[in-house]
């Protein structure tokens, strides 16, 4: 899909709503709809057209590559003329901060809040998107198995952290998804443990949490891996986890409830008495986001979204003692037409 259908669907939206237009500043969503890459800028869109407002450091470059209307943004001619312009106007609330919104009000408009309004829109990929979404899972395995043959005894979840940084750029990424996760043996008990200088010691279990980022989109998977003499109580939860995984899988395809895909991670843990172990949710959509919608989860809001071919989303049970080590397996799943493509 172009970035003209986009604004073409996000148009027919803004009629539906009886909106004047609808009020976007959050760069990605900038970028989503327009494929301009600013980190300032606003955009309106309404019934009769869509404007990009770029201030004077992107002006010349974007202008000439907008599918859309491109203006100077002047902040005070802004805020004054076109906020009292119109009288209907809706915003993103879940990413618009609370200034803008007061100085909205402040005019003569009304201000109607609406949460993640590109929401439904980006929630499903187009084949361009997908493709790029393969790339980065692509240079992130690369990585892995990079990082992979560098372990030895002494080197730092901090050294194995520069090596992904360089590694993936090398390799064509615009750089990583998010702050990469590598934890050593105790530290992988913490989900979100970030790297520091803790060296590598026989019998540690490795998480390696990490995702490239190209062209705008993002890659997210987790592996472990056991260095030297393995823990047999961690084997065996390794084992647990990749079931657990397994069982998902078997029930992705068009039609499926979000939250049936959680429950049956959880299950696999009830069964062996350690459902409190895991600690967070199934997994998130990913896109130009690293979490973006669905969330998967059974007793989140997207429980009852049904899954529908070009949605993406991560698969990452994993269970987690304190003092011992934790142990996640992650995915990232394309919905297609007859059930699934794992990107990994």
């Amino acid at each position: 899909m172009s970035e003209k259908n986009r604004l073409e669907k996000t148009t027919e939206f803004v009629k539906e709503k009886r909106l004047d237009y609808l009020y976007i500043e959050d760069p990605t969503d900038i970028f989503y709809l327009t494929g301009l890459k600013m980190s300032f800028g606003k955009l309106l869109i309404s019934k009769d057209g869509s404007t990009v407002f770029a201030d004077g450091r992107y002006f010349e470059e974007v202008k000439g590559k907008s599918p859309c209307e491109v203006m100077l943004y002047k902040r005070m001619e802004f805020e004054e003329d076109l906020f009292s312009k119109f009288t209907m106007i809706g915003f993103d609330s879940d990413k618009t901060p609370y200034s803008a919104f007061q100085k909205m009000s402040e005019k003569n408009a009304k201000v109607i809040p609406i949460a993640s309004p590109l929401r439904s829109l980006r929630m499903i990929k187009d084949s361009k998107e997908i493709t790029k979404m393969r790339m980065a899972a692509k240079i992130t395995w690369s990585a892995f198995e990079y990082l992979a043959s560098k372990l030895k005894v002494g080197v730092s979840e901090k050294e194995l952290e520069g090596l992904f940084e360089s590694f993936i750029k090398s390799e064509g990424a615009d750089g990583h998804a998010f702050a990469p996760g590598i934890s050593f043996g105790k530290n992988s008990a913490y989900p979100h443990h970030r790297p520091d200088g803790t060296g590598l010691q026989d019998g540690d279990l490795v998480l390696i949490d990490i995702g490239a980022k190209v062209d705008g989109y993002c890659a997210d998977m987790t592996r472990v891996i056991f260095f030297g003499t393995p823990d047999p109580f961690l084997q065996k939860i390794d084992c647990l986890v990749k079931r657990a995984h397994g069982k998902v899988l078997t029930l992705v395809k068009p039609g499926m409830r979000i939250g049936d895909l959680d429950y049956a991670a959880r299950e696999v843990f009830k069964e062996e008495g350690l459902e409190d172990k895991f600690t967070h949710s199934l997994g998130h959509g990913i896109g130009m986001d690293v979490h973006e919608a669905p969330f998967i989860r059974v007793d989140c809001k997207d429980k009852d979204v049904i899954l529908e071919p070009g949605m993406v989303f991560t698969v990452e049970p994993g269970l987690y003692f304190p003092g011992i080590g934790g142990v996640r397996y992650e995915d990232m799943i394309c919905v297609t037409t007859e059930g699934y493509e794992n990107f990994f």
